[in-house]
């Protein structure tokens, strides 16, 4: 695995952990 594609994956893990956060902020609050 090449440095870019650490960096990539990564940054797709924290937009996907980022919308569970929202979705389960969104159960939380209604």
């Amino acid at each position: 695995m090449t440095y870019s594609m650490f960096i990539h994956c990564l940054l797709m893990g924290l937009v996907k952990l980022s919308q569970l956060c929202n979705v389960y902020g969104y159960f939380i609050v209604t």
